[in-house]
Formats: structure tokens, sequence, C-alpha cells
């Protein structure tokens, strides 16, 4: 009755379980980019929903977040399964309010659990010609472009031959490679364009050179997306291959 006058009260608020709302609540966000996109649906399948699961949406509480038996026994909190657990959580549970499925998001005013900084290593100065020696000629081009531009993995291998400007010297970055598929870039800080110097310019363009010729003995195999980093084939490149077999390759040789 106190639902009823304050306007809140829903008939079917009690029915609807966790896992029925998040399994659609990503598809009337239609501002967010395709990569967030990928981001949250990963969250939201592999840790919350099987967490959550059949439990109805409506009684989840505070005390919820709370401990739980992990594997093998160990008692595990449950923002220590995903650093960005508690975004994609409040969200979710920001929309089921929204809709009326639950009176209040449970989820205020919980922080994020704190992550330990890491400190990163880097290639010193005097250790590039090293490292560039060691590379394996297929992946040559790719490492300098790493080395004299900064970008990320995804944004090299999304990369294409448009987005190269011989006449300034410049590469622009607008999209990068993410879980299989190419994705337009989070902020407008990310789509850039990068100075490069006449040595990256001249690896550049051996490079193509040496793509058109396997290009040419790939025939109709060819897929042709214009990429700067490919395959044989002209399909894109794996990031994981590429850090974990290609990258750690050449430190191997560097040790």
């Amino acid at each position: 009755m106190d639902q009823i006058k304050k306007g809140t009260y829903n008939s079917s608020r009690g029915e609807k379980t966790f896992k029925e709302f998040a399994g659609n609540w990503l598809v009337g966000k239609l501002s967010i980019k395709d990569a967030t996109r990928i981001s949250y649906e990963g969250i939201a399948n592999n840790h919350l929903i099987p967490y959550f699961g059949d439990g109805r949406i409506s009684e989840i509480r505070r005390r919820t977040y709370g401990i739980r038996e992990g594997e093998n026994g160990r008692r595990k909190a449950i923002p220590e399964v995903h650093p960005q657990y508690p975004l994609v959580l409040h969200q979710i549970l920001d929309d089921a309010q929204v809709e009326g499925v639950v009176i209040h998001n449970p989820y205020l005013k919980i922080e994020r659990p704190r992550t330990k900084k890491v400190e990163q290593d880097y290639l010193r100065t005097d250790e590039i010609p090293v490292f560039l020696q060691n590379c394996e000629l297929s992946n040559y081009a790719l490492f300098n472009t790493f080395i004299f531009t900064g970008v990320r993995r995804g944004e090299a291998i999304g990369l294409k031959w448009g987005d190269i400007d011989w006449v300034n010297s410049q590469v622009y970055v607008r999209r990068s490679y993410y879980k299989g598929q190419f994705v337009t870039l989070k902020s407008k800080y990310s789509i850039r364009r990068i100075n490069i110097g006449p040595r990256l310019v001249a690896i550049l363009k051996e490079h193509r050179a040496k793509q058109n010729q396997i290009r040419l003995k790939a025939g109709g195999v060819w897929k042709d997306q214009d990429l700067v980093f490919c395959h044989n084939d002209g399909s894109a490149l794996d990031p994981d291959n590429l850090y974990h077999r290609d990258l750690k390759k050449v430190l191997k040789r560097q040790d």
C-alpha cells in the first residue's frame, strides 16, 4: 500500500531474475562504443550472470556483495571477480531502477576495490637496436611502428594503408581491433595523428612493396581489407599471438 501511494508499485517487479534483465540490458544503450559494449557483455555474461543467475533482481541487497565460497573452498568477495565489476553492476541496477524493476539501486556508494599499480618496464634507447635485430623479417615493420609511434596492439592491427599520409609523414589512428572485429576508438583524444620520421616512412614503403608481392601470389585467397599489417592471406593478426608468441620470442632472443 505504501508503494502504491508513492507511485513505485510494480506488479512484475518480484518476478524478473537478474539473468533475464542483465541478459538484455545493453540492447537499449545505443551511444556506447563497440569495444565498451563487448567488454560490458563479457563481464555480464562471464561474471555477473553466473554469480547472481536466477535470483530475483529485486531481492539483491548490499549484503549480497559480501563473501561467498570460491574455487577450492576459498572465500572470495564479489568485487575481486573483475576490476570493472562494480561499474557494470551499478549500471545494470541503475537501469533496473529506471524501469521500475527495483525500487532503489542497492549498489550506491560502494567503492571499487583498489588495484595495485604495477610498475611498467620499457625499452631503453640503447636496447632498441638490439631488440629490432632480433625481430623476424615478417614483424620488422610492425615492431618499428610500435616503437616509433607508441600505438597499442589493437590500433596497429587496425591500421590501413589509407591511414598513412605519405606527404606529411603521419599515421592517422582512428580504429582498433578488439576480439575479432574492428571498432571505433572510445574518445576524440584516442583518434589522433602521429608524426613519423623518414626512417619509419622508408620501412613502411619497403613493407608495402613486399606485401604487394605476397598479395599477387595469394591471388583470389587474399582478403582485401587494406590492412598495413596482416597474415599472408590479408586477414587480421591476432593480438594475443602477437604478444605471447611473437613479442616474447624476440625478448627471449634478446636475453
